[in-house]
């Protein structure tokens, strides 16, 4: 992870080029991160996402381009922990700034990395930009072709941005944080604290849509007052998910 983001961080003036042409066509700022994101503990792991913050607010969200704000979209390549440990601080650190107008995390399936033509490579703008449209049609899941996260010939209005998904509502009781992130075959729909959240344990999709402004703020902060998360397995994968003891209402 320090190896990628170094590498990102020197080739920065060619990746702020090539958003500012991308956001010029899209009318918004569009950023993709992909890489080897395991981390080896904590503490490493907020220290390099805090640097990539840094890095977004100087490089990326410049001050001419503050009123488009900002579209995140994050890919971490690998297993569901790799997923789980990169959402969790993906919101912690990245979700309380007010200039990020959505953040996204998506994850294939574990081992189809290859067969979609997926590449883990430094420079993931080029992923975000010629990768993507072009597997729209292809062998990804019908989820993915149509979840509005492609550069788009048009900008879409805030009030179209939605997941095209079929939803699990927790009707009539407060689900607990463990039943929230850890839900076999279901597909987790949280608009509570968020615009839209989604998890699906058996596809490895997890997706945040911040359909306000501000919506995260409130998100981050309680997060972060839950303490450091477990890793759940689940059929031989893995989802974020918190200690029993650690249950919250929602409301």
């Amino acid at each position: 992870m320090i190896k990628v983001l170094s590498k990102i961080i020197a080739k920065r003036s060619i990746i702020t080029a090539e958003f500012r042409r991308v956001g010029a066509f899209m009318r918004i700022k569009t950023l993709a991160f992909a890489g080897d994101l395991y981390p080896a503990t904590c503490a490493q792991m907020r220290l390099l996402l805090g640097k990539f913050e840094t890095f977004l607010k100087e490089n990326i969200l410049e001050p001419s381009l503050l009123e488009k704000r900002a579209q995140v979209i994050i890919v971490p390549y690998g297993s569901y922990e790799e997923m789980g440990w990169v959402s969790f601080f993906a919101h912690r650190l990245l979700g309380a700034n007010p200039l990020i107008e959505r953040l996204l995390l998506l994850s294939p399936w574990e081992g189809e990395e290859e067969r979609w033509g997926w590449r883990c490579e430094v420079d993931s703008y080029a992923l975000l930009s010629r990768e993507l449209p072009a597997l729209k049609h292809s062998g990804l899941p019908e989820a993915l072709r149509t979840l509005p996260l492609l550069p788009l010939e048009t900008p879409t209005p805030k009030s179209e941005v939605h997941l095209p998904l079929l939803s699990y509502h927790f009707k009539g009781k407060t689900p607990s944080l463990l039943e929230l992130f850890y839900a076999p075959s279901r597909l987790l729909e949280w608009s509570t604290l968020l615009g839209e959240i989604s998890l699906d344990p058996h596809t490895g999709i997890i997706l945040v849509a911040n359909l306000e402004s501000n919506s995260l703020t409130p998100l981050s902060s309680w997060l972060a007052s839950l303490g450091e998360p477990l890793l759940f397995p689940h059929q031989g994968n893995y989802s974020l998910a918190y200690p029993l003891q650690a249950q919250r209402n929602l409301s």
